[in-house]
């Protein structure tokens, strides 16, 4: 097989595996950062 069709196929399924995990991981991130404001609020308005 030709080497850089071999490079380009396996850096499409890095590239793929790099989005698919950014795209699960971040929402994640999010809602721990959102839940911390969250109890920081509460514990200041009491």
């Amino acid at each position: 097989m030709n080497e850089k069709y071999e490079l380009y196929v396996w850096s499409s399924y890095g590239l793929g595996a790099a989005v698919l995990l950014w795209n699960l991981l971040l929402p994640l991130w999010r809602r721990r950062a959102l839940l911390r404001s969250l109890n920081e609020a509460r514990d200041e308005g009491e």
